[in-house]
């Protein structure tokens, strides 16, 4: 971020320059015998006059030509746009406003938190009629982040006390934001008979799963990074070279994660021990079973640095994560249960095992939920440091609009930085512009430039607003 300013600021510098070098050039040039003594007063020979003013010219020159490239992108744009089928689709405000209907109807009205839940089903809602290529549902999920966030005051006076925390936690994290929630199961009840078949609950796990929304991330990213060429397609050949980095990036996966561990204070066995191998293999085991048989780990690990950029909130979550770790319940240990020492569990040991690794589960459960809770109220707590502009201790209504305007803002600045500057300069140049123009008309979803799946006029619109939002 600091060296996109710096990048704004040295554009801003140029143009004002650019402006003084124009004030002076021009009337020299218009003002007749003025302009002939200046040049009569310069040493003969020097070329000083000469010199300054062929300077002059060209800087002048140059930029007229940038702002004619400018101009000549632009106008490719909103030629593609004016020729764009208007969207059909159903809108954010359709969503909305049935979700809201749910909600009139199943929560008593003066529930602290239905504006909150209609807002976050409406959010979810996007999944289930987009493509399956879709990475939009990611972004919602985000948004649905910070409108939680914002949920937790209940009585709106800018500070979370305990008893509201407890409220949020008892009322929301379950019934809110979840696949078990009646309008969002609804949806997958295709015969209306008030139940989820086995069918229906097959298709709740394609939605959220590698094959469902989740592919829109995945694709995308592999687009991103693989399309070598910039022809806006994969070809055969550039996957299995994006795929070839597979084994390379399994091993930066597990390297995460066991130093994740090992800050935690979790991680067991000395580096190189026998202990610590097989803790690894277990890991690369589990991963290979989560990410599915067809999954692509190069693939997914290029989507690990999409997701993070199209993250909103933006706390940062390592110090939080490392503390949860190292304070999780441990689980029982099998062998310990073996009382009497003979190396063989009994069917009472087995027993008693059985009942503390019950308890244990509840543990973690409980856990997970204060630890949840306790996450959201630090995100609140660097929410209200970041943005309580009047310096009252406290995130007004006004102020987390401006929060969330703010964020907003900066991830499509980073988003479309990210996904259209070819060259690395931290910028979307006239030339880049034109790279999106031609993956549109080319129907390329790299093209895609709000990642709903979807290429259509809000695209072009969403392009020129951040193109002409970088020099802002």
């Amino acid at each position: 971020m600091a060296s996109k300013m710096g990048m704004l600021v040295g554009v801003a510098c140029v143009v004002v320059v650019g402006g003084v070098i124009a004030a002076i050039v021009i009337p020299r040039l218009g003002s007749g015998g003025a302009d002939a003594s200046l040049h009569q007063a310069d040493t003969p020979g020097s070329g000083r006059g000469t010199d300054t003013e062929r300077l002059h010219a060209n800087a002048e020159d140059a930029g007229r030509q940038a702002r004619v490239a400018e101009d000549a992108a632009l106008a490719a744009l909103r030629a593609e746009l004016a020729a764009a089928a208007p969207y059909t689709g159903r809108t954010d405000e359709q969503r909305l406003a049935d979700a809201w209907a749910w909600v009139k109807a199943n929560r008593p009205p003066d529930r602290a938190y239905n504006e909150i839940e209609a807002r976050i089903l409406a959010l979810m809602d996007v999944i289930f009629d987009r493509e399956e290529r879709s990475a939009e549902w990611l972004l919602n999920a985000s948004l649905i982040e910070v409108e939680m966030l914002r949920a937790m005051d209940a009585d709106g006076d800018g500070l979370v006390s305990d008893s509201e925390m407890k409220q949020f936690v008892d009322e929301n994290l379950q019934a809110i934001g979840g696949f078990d929630h009646p309008y969002i199961k609804a949806k997958l009840d295709v015969n209306g008979d008030g139940e989820l078949s086995q069918d229906e609950m097959a298709a709740m796990q394609r939605v959220i799963s590698q094959d469902g929304a989740f592919k829109g991330v995945l694709e995308r990213a592999q687009l991103e990074k693989w399309d070598t060429d910039r022809n806006g397609f994969l070809t055969d050949a550039e996957r299995a070279e994006g795929q070839a980095g597979s084994g390379q990036a399994l091993r930066e996966l597990i390297a995460q994660q066991m130093k994740i561990l090992e800050d935690s204070g979790m991680i067991q066995g000395e580096p190189g021990s026998e202990q610590r191998a097989e803790m690894e293999r277990q890991m690369e085991e589990g991963i290979k079973q989560a990410l599915g048989e067809n999954n692509e780990l190069a693939g997914f690990m290029t989507a690990q640095e999409l997701m993070e950029a199209m993250r909103l909130e933006n706390m940062d979550q390592k110090q939080f994560q490392q503390e949860m770790m190292a304070s999780m319940p441990k689980p029982p240990n099998y062998q310990s249960f073996d009382a009497d020492g003979d190396g063989v569990m009994s069917p009472g040991e087995n027993e008693a095992f059985t009942a503390a690794m019950q308890g244990y589960q509840k543990e973690v459960m409980d856990y997970t939920a204060l630890a949840t809770a306790e996450f959201m109220r630090r995100q609140f707590q660097h929410a209200t440091a970041q943005s309580d502009r009047n310096g009252d201790g406290r995130l007004t209504p006004d102020e987390w609009d401006a929060r969330l305007d703010m964020l907003l803002a900066q991830r499509d600045q980073r988003l479309f930085v990210r996904s259209y500057d070819l060259d690395g300069d931290g910028r979307v140049g006239q030339s880049e512009l034109m790279n999106f123009v031609d993956w549109h008309k080319a129907g390329s979803l790299r093209a895609d430039a709000n990642y709903d799946g979807i290429l259509d006029a809000r695209d072009l619109e969403h392009a020129m607003r951040s193109y002409q939002a970088q020099d802002r």
